[in-house]
C-alpha cells in the first residue's frame, strides 16, 4: 500500500550509483545499467571528490580510510543530501 502510494507520487525510480573510489568502471557500469533500465540515477562522484578535497584540507576525510573506504558519518551526511537535491532541482514535487 505504502509503496503504491510513492509511485502514485514519485513516478519516476530514483537510484543513487554508489561510487567506489578510484574506480570510474564500477561507476560507469551503474549509469549503464540505470540507463538501459530508464532509472533516473544520481552519479556522485564529482561532489564526493570536491567534498573530500575541502574535508582533506581540514583534517577530514568523508571514508574510513585508510582502514577501508566505507563512509564514515560525513560520508553518509553527502550522500543523505543528494536525493534531496536531485529531486529539487528535477521537479518531482510541484508546488500544488
Amino acid at each position: 500500500m505504502a509503496v503504491n502510494n510513492c509511485l502514485k507520487h514519485f513516478p519516476r525510480i530514483v537510484g543513487i550509483g554508489i561510487i567506489v573510489p578510484g574506480n570510474d568502471d564500477v561507476t560507469n557500469g551503474v549509469l549503464s545499467i540505470c540507463f538501459q533500465e530508464s532509472i533516473d540515477c544520481i552519479d556522485p562522484t564529482a561532489r564526493f571528490r570536491e567534498e573530500e578535497l575541502k574535508l582533506n584540507k581540514i583534517g577530514r576525510k568523508l571514508t574510513f580510510a585508510p582502514l577501508d573506504g566505507h563512509w564514515n558519518k560525513e560520508g553518509h551526511r553527502l550522500a543523505a543530501e543528494l536525493p534531496g537535491e536531485h529531486t529539487a532541482s528535477n521537479s518531482y514535487i510541484s508546488g500544488g
